[in-house]
């Protein structure tokens, strides 16, 4: 992991993940890296996710909330990082209550990392009024960004709830979205960090690749430190070997 600070992490027993572009990405890459530190981590969700089938870690689906602290507590004798829901629909692990994280501490977790939001894949998004879904509790609020959103025209194709978009922001299909347009989404009243203040949270904006997009990164850094005092934002990208991950913005750290 690039960068010093990002050893804060470490302090942070619950991570909510939330926003679009990564967050299942994200979710799993910091599951390894405790886990590898040996750490005791569940991955879950307070809303729908794939399974980590491809990366054969343990998944435990259990609806009953005593029987699911059970299952969780037998199977960390043994392993380091597991994944945890209720059920399985359509391919999707559906979560757990968002009251019911703690139980994964009682059960030997040493850290629980919850996507706690939805996209369908979707780099951008603007959340709907029940969004994000955060646990309880909810931690070090991670709100993620796909960058490969940016230099990209507004459409269906790159944008969740674009409907949300058109109707608050005046948005319109072909518009191009830069960084002006990404910290617009996220400061508007009904969006995510107005709603969520109070919170502990970062801005990670995922997947940056080239020069225009990391100039585009400390723009949207800049803006959001003005603008509404955001201090952690951050640039990555966790294809990069090493892994590329750079605070940005007015106060470099």
């Amino acid at each position: 992991m690039k960068g010093k600070k990002m050893y804060n992490l470490e302090k942070e027993k619950v991570i909510s993940l939330i926003g679009s572009g990564g967050k299942t990405s994200i979710s799993f890459y910091l599951g390894q890296f405790f886990s590898k530190k040996g750490e005791r981590v569940v991955l879950t969700t307070t809303t729908r996710v794939f399974p980590f089938s491809k990366e054969k870690i343990p998944l435990i689906l259990e609806e009953n909330r005593e029987k699911r602290a059970e299952k969780v507590k037998e199977l960390m004798k043994n392993q380091f990082l597991i994944q945890v829901g209720k059920d399985q629909e359509q391919e999707k692990v559906i979560g757990i209550e968002p009251e019911t994280v703690e139980d994964l501490f009682i059960s030997g977790a040493n850290r629980v990392i919850v996507e706690a939001d939805g996209s369908r894949g979707l780099p951008f998004k603007f959340p709907g009024d029940y969004e994000p879904v955060l646990p309880k509790p909810s931690g070090l609020v991670i709100l993620v960004v796909g960058a490969w959103a940016l230099g990209k025209k507004f459409s269906d194709d790159v944008f969740h709830r674009p409907e949300l978009a058109r109707e608050y922001l005046g948005w319109k299909e072909g518009d191009l979205i830069e960084g002006e347009q990404i910290v617009e989404l996220l400061l508007h009243k009904n969006s995510y960090l107005p709603r969520l203040k109070g919170e502990k949270i970062w801005v990670v904006l995922n997947g940056i690749k080239g020069r225009w997009q990391e100039n585009e990164a400390q723009r949207i850094g800049a803006l959001l430190f003005r603008k509404n005092g955001m201090e952690k934002v951050w640039a990555i990208n966790l294809e990069e070997k090493p892994i590329f991950w750079k605070l940005v913005g007015i106060r470099q750290e």
